[in-house]
């Protein structure tokens, strides 16, 4: 993918924006790290093989804790 952005929406929820290049992938994985140098997977983006070059964008918001 190529033309990453990030785009704060609200105080709560980013948008991510690029552009998918490739054919051949099923998806792509998005991850967050604290430190910059371990990953986990907090989501995954469908790729957009049928239409190559195709702009994909996902919004980012947060879980809210379980009221008890």
């Amino acid at each position: 993918p190529t033309g990453l952005t990030a785009t704060g929406i609200s105080s709560t929820a980013i948008r991510l924006n690029w552009v998918d290049n490739a054919t051949n992938e099923q998806g792509f994985k998005i991850e967050s790290s604290t430190d910059g140098v371990n990953w986990a997977q907090v989501g995954v983006a469908v790729a957009a093989a049928a239409n190559p070059s195709a702009t994909v964008k996902m919004l980012i918001r947060p879980t809210l804790p379980v009221a008890t």
